[in-house]
């Protein structure tokens, strides 16, 4: 059932990538920029308010103070964040019926 009390949940998904992987997915965020029409069916969910894509390198994590261990990772990381007002089930249905084809085509 949806929420409809007008408030938004939070979404948040942290997915390792293998560095070999993340030009593979860097490229596919730059198609849909280059082609915004490909994300035109995420656009008019009124169910999903938000959605970002980020992507940080294994060597761009932050390090904070000079006591702090320097990590050493051995995969990248893919964060997405959104905000939507609905059930989790709303929210997949959603997003898949909105970009098919997008959530397996940005996950796997």
């Amino acid at each position: 059932m949806s929420n409809i009390a007008g408030k938004a949940y939070a979404m948040n998904v942290i997915s390792p990538l293998r560095p070999y992987m993340t030009w593979v997915n860097k490229l596919i965020f730059w198609v849909a920029i280059k082609k915004p029409e490909n994300l035109n069916g995420l656009v008019t969910l009124s169910l999903i308010y938000y959605a970002r894509w980020v992507i940080i390198g294994r060597d761009q994590f932050p390090h904070l103070d000079p006591k702090q261990p320097k990590e050493d990772l051995s995969y990248n990381y893919m964060m997405f964040f959104s905000n939507c007002n609905g059930s989790w089930d709303q929210y997949v249905d959603s997003f898949t019926f909105a970009i098919p084809g997008g959530l397996d085509l940005l996950w796997k």
